[in-house]
C-alpha cells in the first residue's frame, strides 16, 4: 500500500533570505519551497487566492533567471498558497537551485 504522505518529487526548501520571488498578477510573494511539479508560496494574510484558482505566473531567481509559468491552487493554509504547475520545472533548474543553496548557505 503506497504512502499517502510520500512526495512525488523532491522540495527544496529555501532560506530567508536566498528565497525567489513570485509575480502573480500585481502582487510579489516569497517562494518558500520548490518541486519540480510546485510550490509554496508565502502569501500573507490578505489572501486573494482560492482552492483550484488557475494563475499564470513569473518566479524570479536569485541569479536573475525567470521562468513562465501556470497552475492552480491546489492547497491554502494560513499565510500559504501551494500551486500544482501545469508544467514541471526542468530538472536542471532543480540541480543548479540545490547546489547554490548548499554553495552559499550550509
Amino acid at each position: 500500500m503506497k504512502n499517502e504522505k510520500h512526495r512525488q518529487h523532491f522540495r527544496l526548501s529555501y532560506p530567508y533570505v536566498y528565497r525567489p520571488t513570485l509575480h502573480m498578477d500585481l502582487d510579489e510573494f516569497e517562494v518558500e519551497n520548490i518541486s519540480r511539479s510546485g510550490l509554496k508560496v508565502l502569501t500573507g494574510s490578505d489572501l486573494h487566492y482560492h482552492l483550484h484558482d488557475t494563475v499564470m505566473c513569473t518566479i524570479s531567481f536569485s541569479d536573475g533567471r525567470e521562468y513562465g509559468l501556470g497552475g492552480q491552487v491546489a492547497r491554502t493554509t494560513d499565510n500559504y498558497v501551494c500551486l500544482q504547475l501545469d508544467t514541471p520545472l526542468p530538472i536542471s533548474l532543480m540541480r543548479s537551485e540545490v547546489i547554490n543553496v548548499m554553495k552559499n548557505y550550509h
